[in-house]
C-alpha cells in the first residue's frame, strides 16, 4: 500500500461520509443534469484536495464532531469546483479520454458538459453559503475568479511557443495552486486557528499545487497511458508549452528550437515520439522534477511552523509522494 492509498484508508470514515454528501447535492430534477453530474462524480479522481482538507482538520483541531462535519461539506463545494472546471477544460480542449473514461463531452455533448459545470459552480457556492462565513465566501471567491483568470491565461498561452517560465509558472499558480491553497487554508479558518497557522496552511497548499501540476507536465512526457488515465502528448497536441517543453527550447541550438517551436504553433504535425525522447536525453524532463521537488521543500517548510503531531507526519508523507507518483 502506498502513502496515497494509506492515507485514503486513514481518512476512509471522512471520504465515506463525503461522498454522501456529494451525491446528495448533486441530485436535480433535470434528468440531463443529474445524468451528466453523475457520470463526471463516478469518473474516480484522487480526491486529493479533500484529503487535504480532512488531514489539516484533523491537525489543527481534531476531535471536534461539528467541526469535521462542516470540513467534509466544505470539502464537497470544493471538489465540484474543481469538477466543474475539468468538464469545462475538456470542452476548451477537445478532449476525449480522462482516467481512462470517456469524457462527459464525447458522450453528453459539449453544451451539456458547459452548462452543468455551471451547475456545479452554484452548487458549491449553495453549500458555502450553508456555513455562514464570510472569510471562507471571501477566499472562495477569490479563488474561483482567479481560477477563471488562469484558464484565459492558458488560451491565451496556446500555440505560442515564447512562454517563459515565470509565465507559465503564473498560469499553474492560477488554474491549479490555488484551490490547493484554498482547500489546506479552509480547515484553519473553520478551527477558528491564527492567522498565522492559516498562512501557513495556504503556504502548504499552493506548493503542494504547484509540485503536483508539474509532474502531471513530466508525466504527459514520460508516464505510462493505462496509468495517468489519459493519452500521452495531450499537452503538446493542444499546442501548450509546459515546463518540460519551455527548459527543452531554452537548452536547444537555433535550429532544434525552430523546430520545437513549430510543434507549438502546428502541434498536429509535432513529432511527439522523437520530442519526447529529447526531452529525457536533455534533462529537461529531470530539470520540471526539480522544480517540483523544490516545491516539496518549500511546503515541508510551511508544515514546520504547524503543530506537531502524528497528523503532521502524515501529511508530509502525502507530500514527498506527488513529486514520485506514476499516475
Amino acid at each position: 500500500m502506498n502513502t496515497y492509498e494509506s492515507s485514503k484508508f486513514f481518512l476512509q470514515s471522512e471520504l465515506t461520509d463525503f461522498a454522501k454528501i456529494k451525491k446528495a447535492n448533486i441530485e436535480s430534477d433535470v434528468p440531463l443534469v443529474r445524468d451528466v453530474a453523475r457520470y463526471i462524480m463516478d469518473s474516480g479522481g484522487k480526491q486529493l484536495r479533500p484529503l487535504l482538507m480532512f488531514f489539516f482538520q484533523k491537525l489543527l483541531n481534531e476531535g471536534c464532531e461539528q467541526l469535521r462535519i462542516k470540513t467534509i461539506k466544505m470539502a464537497a463545494a470544493i471538489e465540484f469546483i474543481h469538477t466543474a472546471t475539468l468538464l469545462h477544460d475538456d470542452v476548451i480542449d477537445s478532449s476525449g479520454l480522462r482516467r481512462n473514461k470517456k469524457t462527459a463531452n464525447s458522450i453528453f455533448g459539449n453544451a451539456a458538459s458547459i452548462l452543468v459545470g455551471d451547475f456545479l459552480y452554484s452548487r458549491a457556492f449553495q453549500i458555502m453559503v450553508q456555513l455562514k462565513s464570510p472569510k471562507i465566501m471571501h477566499v472562495m471567491a477569490e479563488t474561483t475568479n482567479l481560477i477563471a483568470e488562469g484558464e484565459v491565461l492558458q488560451l491565451m498561452n496556446c500555440n505560442n511557443p515564447d512562454v517563459t517560465e515565470c509565465e507559465y509558472l503564473r498560469v499553474i499558480n492560477y488554474k491549479t495552486a490555488k484551490l490547493f491553497e484554498a482547500s489546506c487554508m479552509i480547515p484553519g479558518i473553520l478551527s477558528n486557528a491564527e492567522d498565522s497557522q492559516i498562512t501557513a496552511c495556504g503556504e502548504f497548499g499552493v506548493c503542494f499545487g504547484t509540485a503536483f501540476q508539474l509532474t502531471d507536465d513530466v508525466l504527459d512526457y514520460s508516464g505510462s497511458e493505462e496509468e495517468i488515465g489519459k493519452r500521452l502528448g495531450d499537452d503538446l497536441k493542444e499546442g501548450k508549452a509546459t515546463l518540460p517543453m519551455i527548459n527543452l527550447i531554452q537548452i536547444s541550438d537555433i535550429n532544434l528550437q525552430k523546430t520545437l517551436k513549430d510543434a507549438i504553433k502546428n502541434p498536429n504535425s509535432a513529432p511527439f515520439t522523437e520530442i519526447a525522447g529529447l526531452m529525457k536525453k536533455s534533462g529537461a524532463l529531470e530539470y520540471a522534477a526539480s522544480v517540483a521537488r523544490d516545491q516539496v521543500k518549500l511546503a515541508q517548510n510551511s508544515l514546520s511552523k504547524l503543530p506537531n503531531n502524528h497528523i503532521q507526519d502524515k501529511l508530509s508523507d502525502l507530500l514527498t509522494f506527488i513529486p514520485n507518483r506514476t499516475a
